[in-house]
Formats: structure tokens, sequence, C-alpha cells
């Protein structure tokens, strides 16, 4: 099974932890494997704004707020959310482009169960 990861390049200790964890898991596991693929997160830090506008507007992003104020900030999406949905969005576009019936997205903050 593919197990994207997300991890940004400056979180290499990040990285080493959820590969500990995975080869503990890989131990674990009597019949097939998981093939951990990392996917280098985009970084709010180097994120432009012209990167940005490519793909989100702000103006209808605060718009849609006003009708789902349960659900969405009224001041738009931080830089980190919009680095942390193009990472995702980059697993989802690497997994399209295979034929797996079925994939694990993860972000390297995550805690696996020793069981």
């Amino acid at each position: 099974m593919d197990c994207y990861l997300i991890n940004l390049d400056r979180s290499p200790d990040r990285l080493a932890f959820m590969q500990e964890q995975f080869q503990h898991l890989q131990d674990r596991l009597s019949e097939g494997s998981i093939n951990l693929i990392r996917i280098q997160a985009v970084d709010a830090l180097e994120l432009s704004d012209t990167e940005i506008a490519a793909h989100y507007e702000k103006d209808r992003y605060s718009f849609n707020a006003r009708f789902f104020p349960n659900v969405l900030p009224s001041g738009g999406l931080s830089k980190g959310e919009i680095a942390c949905f193009y990472s995702h969005r980059k697993c989802w576009q690497r997994i399209v482009n295979t034929d797996a019936q079925y994939a694990v997205i993860l972000e390297d903050d995550v805690i696996l169960s020793k069981d």
C-alpha cells in the first residue's frame, strides 16, 4: 500500500520520527508492505503571493465565509493553511497518476499506535 507522507524540507527530525514509526509498523505486518513516499511539503515561508493568487481568490473565499460562518474563517486562509492544502493537492495528483485503488496521506506529525 502506498502511504504519502507530507514533510517540509526544513523538518528532517519529523521525517526521521515518521520513518521509525513506519519501520516498527512494517516489522509487525505479517503480510503486505507499506510503501512510504515522502512528498515535499509546500513551505508557507517560500510561498509567494503570485503562487497563492494563481489558485486562491481571497475575496471569493471571504464572500462564502459570510454564508458558512461556522466552517470558514471570515479573513480567509492563512499562508500556512494554503500551503498545507497545496501539499495535500500534490499528493492527490500523485495518486491520480497511479493505478492504485487506494492510498493513505499523512502529515509528519501523526503518531501511529504501537498496536
